[in-house]
């Protein structure tokens, strides 16, 4: 069979070998991906559960954060603004 390439003018021949190749290759490739889709997807759980690590623990250190500010004000310390965030208290 022979056939022309749709970008070139570069004829195409084909042979009962590799088109079983080319078949091979597919389904070797399939199941590549298919064998690698459940570390992919425990991957993906291990990571949101990371995720939730981490912002529990931001979660509690701004509570301590604000816990301390409180106790310093009540203790007639002055604590400055927080410059990180936007304080409404502060004017721009």
């Amino acid at each position: 069979m022979v056939g022309l390439l749709a970008a070139s003018d570069i004829p195409v021949t084909t042979s009962f070998a590799g088109s079983v190749t080319a078949i091979a290759a597919v389904l070797t490739a399939i199941a590549l991906v298919l064998g690698a889709l459940p570390a992919l997807l425990q991957l993906r759980r291990d990571v949101k559960q990371v995720h939730i690590i981490v912002n529990q623990q931001h979660t509690d250190s701004m509570n301590f954060q604000r816990a301390l500010i409180r106790a310093l004000q009540d203790a007639g310390v002055d604590v400055p603004v927080d410059q990180s965030v936007n304080d409404p208290r502060e004017k721009t």
